[in-house]
């Protein structure tokens, strides 16, 4: 296991053209609703950029690097980051826990809901008037959004499919689960 020294992090205002995206990154953001917050709550927390005395890529940004694009689609000259100065392995180590551990997060949607809730308007904070009312659906059905609070999170998709009925729908169910998909039943 690799250990990490704590070093003090110093945030600095960075030109942003001198900023460059990880070569390799897997992940794919929404730039358009990460400038939406930019333009409604400013950047409120850095981007984390490498050095690169040790890898040779001067500059590149290993975690925020859809946050420097949004700044850069808003015409943003500068942009706030802490510096470190890692090898290549200790880089990929940092992107890959950078989304990872974002990605293991859940939301215990009552208390979302309720935030949400607080809002004049969901500007600027990444959910939809459609996410809203998913939330409030799935509340009503006892459902929710990311798995039980027992079941590890990777990654997770859902759809929602109307049907004309119940025969539908039962159908549809028994169908999906014969072909090995995680399936439940709502009734909205």
């Amino acid at each position: 296991m690799v250990v990490a020294e704590r070093a003090p992090l110093r945030v600095e205002s960075v030109p942003v053209s001198e900023l460059h995206t990880f070569e390799g990154n897997a992940r794919r953001g929404d730039i358009q609703k990460i400038a939406d917050s930019l333009a409604v709550n400013g950047q409120f927390k850095p981007i984390v950029v490498n050095r690169g005395t040790k890898t040779g890529k001067i500059n590149e940004v290993l975690a925020g690097n859809h946050t420097l694009m949004a700044a850069q689609t808003l015409g943003w000259m500068v942009i706030d980051a802490v510096y470190v100065d890692v090898d290549r392995e200790h880089a990929v180590r940092i992107v890959l826990a950078d989304n990872q551990t974002s990605d293991s997060a859940r939301n215990e949607n009552d208390i979302l809901i309720e935030l949400i809730q607080e809002l004049p308007d969901l500007h600027g904070t990444g959910f939809s008037q459609e996410d809203l009312e998913l939330l409030l659906s799935a509340a009503d059905a006892g459902g929710g959004f990311g798995p039980p609070p027992d079941e590890p999170y990777i990654s997770r998709w859902e759809i929602v499919v109307e049907c004309n009925d119940e025969g539908e729908q039962e159908e549809l169910y028994e169908r999906l689960r014969d072909e090995g998909l995680r399936v439940r039943l709502l009734s909205l």
